[in-house]
C-alpha cells in the first residue's frame, strides 16, 4: 500500500506529537491530582477537628475541649 520507509517516518513524527501531548497532559493532571489531594486532606482535617475525633490531641483541639 505505502512505501514502507515513508510510512515509518510519518508514523514516528505522529508518535512524537502524541508523546509530547501526553507528557503535557500528564503534567497538568499531576498538578490537578496534587491540588485535589491537598484539598481532600484539608477537608478531612477540618472535619476531624469539628467532630472532635482528632486521634492525636493537638493544642487546638485541647483548647476547644477546655472551653
Amino acid at each position: 500500500r505505502w512505501p514502507h520507509g515513508q510510512m515509518a517516518s510519518g508514523t514516528r513524527r505522529h508518535h512524537v506529537a502524541i508523546v509530547t501531548a501526553a507528557r503535557r497532559a500528564a503534567e497538568t493532571t499531576r498538578e490537578r491530582v496534587l491540588d485535589a489531594a491537598q484539598a481532600m486532606a484539608r477537608l478531612i482535617l477540618v472535619t476531624k477537628v469539628e467532630l472532635g475525633v482528632d486521634t492525636a490531641p493537638s493544642p487546638h483541639s485541647t483548647s476547644q475541649e477546655l472551653r
